[in-house]
């Protein structure tokens, strides 16, 4: 279909109070955005999951700042000529804004998130949670025998790690069969957070012994 490969559509995300029918832009303060990362999404010409082509929006950085119930108004628009029309807009389901103490743990990427970073998309993709979580339990098998280990102090300052309490990973909107009525199905979030990489390095290795130093110690 020619409408997938339109260029002149885009998706808008606006956050909704889960209870409300009112927009939430910004904090208490009335300064600092409620959400972070990229709101607005151009249209992409992808593969369903059923191996089909289809038009989807993407906002794989999209984050919430605040703690609670919340919804996404997806609203789309199409540039004609110098004008921009909306036409149609959509709420996502409810999700959960968690705070760091009552984050409950990160889950393993959808098969959708999967297929579209198999496809090229840069998005983020948790697939090695359930190989970290066996490699967990084999590390506590392997504490009840004594070992002998040595440990270096390192006494420069560690690297800062930045928790989100949650991510958006991909809203993804599917595409409508004909283009005119300019509408979009339901929308099923996936959510993801973020991570962080800590640079572990070992110490310098000791400078090698040579004959040079062994005669001077029993000299």
């Amino acid at each position: 279909s020619s409408y997938l490969q339109n260029p002149y559509y885009f998706m808008y995300a606006s956050l909704m109070a889960a209870d409300l029918e009112e927009e939430v832009h910004l904090l208490r303060d009335g300064k600092t955005r409620s959400t972070t990362g990229s709101v607005v999404s151009s249209l992409y010409h992808l593969k369903d999951i059923d191996n089909t082509d289809a038009g989807f929006f993407v906002f794989p950085d999209l984050s919430v700042r605040m703690e609670g119930k919340y919804r996404l108004k997806l609203s789309l628009f199409e540039i004609i000529g110098k004008e921009v029309f909306h036409c149609k807009s959509i709420l996502s389901d409810q999700f959960i804004v968690y705070s760091a103490k009552k984050f409950p743990g990160m889950e393993e990427s959808t098969f959708l998130s999967r297929s579209f970073a198999d496809q090229g998309l840069k998005i983020r993709i948790r697939k090695e949670l359930r190989q970290r979580r066996k490699a967990g339990k084999r590390s506590e098998s392997d504490d009840e025998s004594p070992r002998i280990q040595t440990r270096t102090i390192d006494k420069r300052p560690r690297q800062e790690l930045h928790h989100h309490p949650l991510q958006v990973d991909s809203i993804v909107p599917t595409s409508t069969s004909t283009a005119p009525d300019h509408s979009t199905s339901n929308t099923t979030p996936s959510l993801s957070t973020s991570s962080s990489v800590l640079d572990l390095r070992a110490p310098p290795p000791s400078s090698p012994q040579t004959m040079y130093s062994m005669q001077q110690s029993y000299g």
